[in-house]
């Protein structure tokens, strides 16, 4: 359980002008980018959902800031779809919650 299982870096839409690269590992409260003062605290996989085109599988990583003490998570949602019956196509949905895991936002995909 590590913050290198939270991509580096995903893509933010800009409307007509395309994608913006970010990186989302990030305290959501000052903005803080070094990864050595954001701790992990927990990983918290949720029960994957499975439908008839595909599935999806939920992670919450809690971590907290140590220059603020701001606790917040980020949310990878692995939405996967099956094309045929060995093709698969898979989207990760990257959100922002706050301690209490209201959604603050989308932050983009990877």
């Amino acid at each position: 359980m590590s913050l290198d299982e939270i991509p580096n870096q995903i893509k933010v839409s800009l409307g007509r002008r395309g994608f913006d690269p970010i990186n989302p590992k990030q305290c959501s409260k000052c903005g803080n980018p070094n990864q050595s003062r954001l701790k992990l605290l927990e990983k918290i996989e949720q029960d994957k959902v499975t439908h008839e085109k595909g599935e999806k599988r939920t992670i919450d990583y809690k971590i907290q800031c140590l220059n603020c003490q701001n606790i917040f998570y980020i949310r990878l949602q692995h939405l996967i779809h099956y094309q045929d019956d060995e093709e698969k196509r898979v989207t990760t949905k990257v959100n922002i919650l706050d301690e209490n895991k209201n959604d603050l936002g989308w932050l983009g995909n990877y």
